[in-house]
């Protein structure tokens, strides 16, 4: 195996992009990484060397280029001094009591807040994990997994930590467990590669809140993150999602859930930050009586770009899925939607909604949305409808009426518009933080104080 893993390192020498860079980040892993998680490194270096970053000829980025990514040479994320951190901690997190902190894709325990665990959950970095349990953490980080695209494949190669998480059977966590992933100033451009890996044993209940933030927002970064999640029969992860990456940032996620009998993946993502956010989202209900229910709001202005790609595959019968994703865009903003809905032949009782509604707030702004149903049983319940369009000018009289001026009842309009979605997060203090955001990028708050 060790042949090998350097055979591939040095095949990776003349391969472009990152070809060195990656030999490099493999030399300096050595001795750290046991021999399976260096081959892993190597076959999907190799994974992306074939492939190269998608182009606008790929179905799935059509409308989306990442040129700027390609063109642009990231360093390596830079070691900050944590103490410096800590007021962005409350500033950028969700202020759950149960709290991991990475700081530049590296899991920072100082910064964590991990000291009262619940029974039956545990928490560890990837140094950790391999120390505690290295075959356990194997099958975490290396579960069969759909194909690994371009930007998953360079995750797995080159993140240099990971947070690994356990429910143990029947566990019930009570408080919301939050992931802090923070992007911190830099002189030079970064890469930064977080990545947390997720069990729910069966029975198991869990709350996680999944945020990305950047410290300052000239700051020029490339955040490749990537979450699996693996739900047990009658599990149930309530998963929030929050992207506020600085302005100047570059953010392309991915999230992988597999859902067994009887469990249920319940997620709410926010796109806020960063000048282009990528959000991938694939769901696989594996076995009958699984199901999700999927919400997500992207609120974007000036030359912002956000794409968010969902993928629920309905695999056995019995199995249900309920989507809604909403789209606030201004200025010069993109916003795209692809959701793709598959029921595989013999996934009979199947039930599907989906839904994506677009406000524009500009004549300059666009939104493109691809709703899909691929659907190969007969006995099912599957619907789908998308809208795109301006704000309702009778609304916006019938508020003007009661003394509000017209830019005040616009951002009222709009708030209300998104806020549906946020309405749905559990936790207040995310809830309301987030609450409050919107209603200062929409300019709802002059309204209300008038």
């Amino acid at each position: 195996m060790i042949a090998r893993t350097e055979a591939l390192a040095g095949a990776a020498q003349g391969a472009e992009p990152g070809g060195k860079a990656f030999s490099a980040f493999l030399a300096a892993r050595r001795g750290q990484d046991p021999d399976w998680l260096a081959e892993a490194r190597a076959d999907a270096f190799a994974r992306f060397s074939e492939r190269g970053y998608p182009s606008r000829r790929d179905e799935d980025w059509k409308y989306t280029s990442v040129e700027a990514i390609a063109a642009t040479e990231f360093a390596a994320a830079p070691r900050p001094n944590p103490a410096a951190l800590s007021p962005w901690l409350e500033l950028r997190g969700a202020g759950a009591p149960l709290r991991v902190v990475l700081v530049n894709g590296r899991f920072e325990r100082a910064l964590s807040s991990l000291e009262a665990l619940p029974a039956g959950l545990t928490v560890s970095s990837l140094k950790e994990a391999l120390a505690a349990d290295a075959e356990g953490a194997r099958t975490l980080l290396l579960a069969s997994r759909p194909a690994e695209d371009a930007f998953t494949a360079l995750n797995t190669a080159f993140c240099e930590d990971a947070v690994l998480i356990r429910a143990a059977p029947g566990a019930a966590v009570g408080p919301p467990l939050e992931v802090l992933n923070l992007a911190t100033t830099a002189r030079a451009p970064f890469a930064l590669r977080p990545r947390v890996a997720l069990a729910l044993g069966p029975g198991a209940r869990l709350t996680l809140l999944d945020c990305h933030a950047g410290c300052r927002d000239d700051d020029v970064y490339f955040s490749n993150a990537l979450l699996d999640a693996d739900l047990g029969p009658g599990a149930l992860l309530e998963h929030v999602r929050v992207e506020e990456e600085a302005r100047s940032a570059f953010h392309v996620s991915a999230c992988r859930v597999s859902a067994a009998a009887g469990a249920a993946y319940e997620s709410t993502f926010i796109t806020l930050g960063g000048r282009l956010a990528r959000n991938s989202l694939h769901v696989v209900l594996a076995r009958e009586e699984a199901r999700c229910d999927l919400r997500g709001l992207y609120c974007v202005a000036g030359e912002q770009h956000a794409d968010h790609h969902t993928f629920i595959d309905h695999a056995a019968p019995k199995t249900t899925s309920r989507e809604r994703y909403k789209g606030v865009l201004d200025g010069q903003a993109q916003g795209v939607f692809c959701g793709r809905i598959l029921v595989r032949p013999g996934a009979q009782k199947t039930s599907a909604e989906q839904s994506n509604d677009n406000l524009l707030l500009a004549r300059e702004a666009a939104a493109h949305s691809t709703p899909q149903l691929e659907i190969y049983a007969d006995d099912v319940q599957c619907r789908h409808g998308s809208t795109v369009g301006q704000l309702d000018e009778e609304m916006l009289y019938y508020i003007r009426s009661r003394g509000i001026d017209r830019e005040a009842a616009r951002g009222l309009l709009t708030y209300a518009f998104g806020n549906e979605v946020i309405g749905q997060i559990g936790f207040a203090p995310l809830r309301e933080r987030l609450s409050r955001r919107l209603l200062e990028a929409t300019g709802a708050a002059r309204g209300q104080k008038e």
